[in-house]
């Protein structure tokens, strides 16, 4: 005979103190936010075995307890059924008003002194309250704990909108609790403005100063600001969270069979999750699916003390999944090694970057749209915008410059835009001398306009060129090798100390110097 077949589902409602519990698991399971028989089944065993202070003996007094309750065999209190069962029926009562004040955050001594008084469910204490006006004169309690009192009850109040009790069809008598994360999200993140500054953050793993160039008009500090804010509304919300995260922990390895070893995206994730949904306990949509993907990545990126031990012990799993969607977070350190793993056997230059890039898009790009795109594929340890732009101009054969900062490939026959450097070049090959710097200047002008301190600093830092002992610029691809240089070598064809420094500082910036001397020899 089923020994389940008497389940009565309308006991997954009952409250801690009807389990008859001691001291001590009663408020371990109190601090945990376990208020209902459901919450106990639906956490699972091992994760109640984790509770802080939860030993071996505790928890088998609370299994037995719960067993006795459900009058089930204690062997099969987390069994498939039952546990079904405590998903699709944990309860609330029909009007959270009444609600029994156990359910508060509430040492015991202060939850039997307003039972003394007549206070046992939330309308009773909000009743009393609004007729005090907010003042804390209770005979029965100090300040102290008057101020908690109001703090754990404005705190229920506040999150009571996150689950409105329904009834279920044909069972009048059983409430059904549906969490919809939409609502919880407004909590959470404010407004569009808000949530658009966590994503670029915690999605496209953006610096607070890039950040605040996109937002415009906003400054470093106030988006780190913004972030602290939502941060600390996380903190404070985080068991809004709870239900989704927990469920998603436990349905983490069949997510990551689902998902494969390959590269997804974030989007992918939140389907995933969608899928899995225990419609209608639990409601959401693909895109509220994401925006808590985001918030766990945030959490990471925030580096919190508390968040961290969070995501490390209770939601593991679901933190790698969210970690390792594309762009994966590398601080995580599991991600991080995977990461570094996949580079070592997958690396690529910035001109592979360029040519890839500019091959798939098949249209002229500005070489910072092309840098960042490029720092969106993750396909380098590390990323430097400016060594791109200098593989752009460092494989002329490849590479075609078609106005202000912008190029394509050569292959597609576009015409080429001289650079200053191109026409400094072809200014000094037409002499076939070093010049000095004002004739460098008065030639460039009539050419195309350019400022003195521009001017400078091409001649000065670019490779291409070099400062003689006579103060006048040319082009390197005219300078006798070092060890070939004599106290008879002219003047004009000794470069300065200084100046052949720059070859150093050229390598360091990403420049390709041979391929830069060499061009000037065609």
């Amino acid at each position: 005979m089923d020994q389940l077949s008497g389940l009565q589902v309308e006991k997954f409602s009952g409250t801690l103190e009807e389990l008859g519990l001691d001291r001590r698991a009663y408020h371990i399971l109190k601090r945990a936010g376990i208020h209902y028989v459901s919450n106990i089944i639906t956490r699972g065993e091992s994760r109640i075995l984790n509770l802080k202070g939860m030993g071996g003996v505790t928890a088998s007094h609370v299994f037995s307890s719960v067993a006795h309750y459900l009058d089930i065999p204690e062997e099969e209190l987390f069994s498939s059924k039952v546990t079904q069962t405590a998903f699709s029926y944990e309860e609330k009562p029909l009007d959270s008003l009444e609600t029994p004040v156990t359910v508060l955050d509430l040492p015991l001594s202060t939850l039997r002194t307003l039972n003394s008084i007549g206070v046992f469910t939330i309308g009773d204490l909000l009743g009393l309250v609004t007729k005090l006006g907010g003042s804390y004169d209770i005979d029965e309690f100090n300040k102290t704990e008057i101020r908690r009192i109001h703090t754990e009850l404005n705190r229920y109040l506040s999150q009571d909108n996150r689950a409105k009790p329904k009834m279920v069809k044909d069972k009048p008598n059983v409430i059904h609790s549906s969490f919809d994360l939409g609502k919880i999200l407004t909590v959470v993140l404010k407004d569009e403005r808000t949530l658009q500054i966590v994503e670029l953050r915690a999605n496209r793993l953006l610096t607070l100063e890039e950040i605040a160039h996109k937002a415009g008009g906003v400054t470093r500090e106030r988006i780190r600001q913004i972030l602290e804010q939502v941060h600390e509304r996380i903190r404070k919300n985080i068991n809004l969270i709870n239900n989704f995260c927990d469920y998603f922990e436990e349905l983490a390895e069949s997510l990551s069979t689902r998902i494969g070893s390959e590269k997804f995206s974030i989007s992918a994730l939140a389907e995933q999750y969608n899928s899995q949904l225990p419609s209608p306990r639990l409601s959401a949509t693909e895109k509220e699916l994401e925006t808590l993907i985001t918030i766990i990545r945030l959490l990471l990126l925030q580096d919190k003390l508390w968040s961290e031990n969070l995501l490390q012990k209770r939601w593991k799993k679901t933190c790698f999944l969210a970690c390792s969607a594309d762009p994966p977070i590398k601080k995580h350190a599991d991600v991080g090694r995977n990461f570094i793993k996949e580079q070592k056997t997958n690396k690529v230059s910035y001109k592979e970057l360029a040519l890839l890039i500019l091959t798939n898009e098949k249209r002229p790009m500005h070489w910072s749209k092309i840098a960042e795109r490029a720092y969106l594929m993750r396909r380098r340890d590390s990323f430097n915008a400016t060594a791109l732009y200098n593989a752009l101009m460092s494989y002329p054969k490849l590479f075609v410059r078609v106005g202000a900062g912008t190029y394509a490939l050569a292959d597609w026959g576009l015409t080429q835009v001289d650079t200053y450097p191109d026409i400094i070049a072809s200014i000094m090959k037409s002499s076939k001398k070093p010049l000095p710097f004002e004739t460098i200047y008065h030639r460039v002008n009539q050419i195309r306009l350019v400022k003195r301190a521009t001017l400078t600093m091409l001649l000065d830092l670019h490779p291409r060129f070099y400062k003689s002992l006579e103060k006048t610029y040319g082009l390197r691809v005219w300078l006798p090798s070092r060890e070939k240089q004599t106290l008879r070598t002219p003047e004009w064809l000794v470069e300065e100390g200084d100046s052949y420094k720059r070859l150093e500082h050229a390598s360091q910036r990403g420049y390709i110097v041979d391929n830069i001397i060499k061009a000037d020899l065609e």
